[in-house]
């Protein structure tokens, strides 16, 4: 009888910890996602103003060049030119600049609590 309680109590005891160890990796998985979504949301919104404030000062730009030049098209085809540049460049570093840089960040955030 007394070995009946005994596996009966470790069984519970087993149990017990496997729903703790449960909960715990769930609530570090939801603790992980939320990191790396407010972190996203952050990047967006600055990505977002960032982008406003190229459209405005290439816009100002272009105002000022066309002036310059006597001519408000070329000052906009000026401007245009520098963003294909711009646009080209970042194409053929995509890899370098965009992609492993996200990559790492990602992985980072991910495994921040495993070294802890």
């Amino acid at each position: 009888m007394e070995e009946n309680n005994k596996v009966e109590k470790f069984l519970r005891d087993i149990k017990e910890y496997a729903e703790v160890r449960f909960g715990l990796v769930s609530l570090n998985i939801q603790d992980k996602f939320s990191d790396i979504v407010s972190s996203l949301v952050a990047i967006v919104i600055l990505s977002v103003l960032a982008l406003l404030i190229l459209l405005f000062a290439g816009v100002g730009g272009a105002i000022l060049l066309g002036e310059y030049f006597n001519n408000p098209a070329l000052g906009f085809f000026c401007i245009a030119g520098f963003y294909i540049l711009l646009a080209f460049i970042l194409f053929l570093e995509r890899e370098k600049w965009i992609k492993f840089p996200i990559r790492n960040y990602l992985i980072k955030k991910i495994h921040l609590n495993d070294e802890n």
